[in-house]
């Protein structure tokens, strides 16, 4: 019997394979196109900037001015309360245990009030 001399052939083409073979391609790159609308204000120079400040509307705040004043009125309350419930000597004491905490709860509730607050709302 004579030996088949021809190699081994995998099906489907996922054998090992020469590299003669191999197609590559180039990687595509796409660059966007400036449009014709686009076009004379991307020459000009800073048209980008113009067209974006035409465009620019005033900022909405969610808030106004008196709720911030009392958000910080309340932040300053937190503030004092904390600063009467801190340190480390004669932790039993009443400022400490009873005023500092009612104080603590003031401030969070005059800042419920900020939140809440509506000033464009007359009564």
């Amino acid at each position: 019997m004579a030996k088949n001399k021809t190699p081994n052939r995998v099906p489907n083409g996922s054998g090992p394979k020469s590299s003669a073979t191999k197609a590559t391609t180039p990687p595509i790159t796409l660059k966007p196109e400036p449009s014709k609308s686009n076009a004379g204000m991307l020459a000009s120079k800073g048209g980008l900037k113009k067209e974006a400040e035409k465009k620019r509307e005033p900022v909405q705040f969610i808030f106004e001015k008196q709720n911030y004043q009392w958000m910080f009125i309340g932040l300053g309350v937190l503030v004092l309360g904390f600063f009467l419930m801190s340190g480390t000597t004669d932790i039993m004491s009443s400022t400490k245990i009873v005023l500092a905490p009612l104080i603590v709860l003031v401030g969070f509730a005059i800042e419920f009030y900020a939140i809440l607050l509506n000033p464009m709302k007359k009564a």
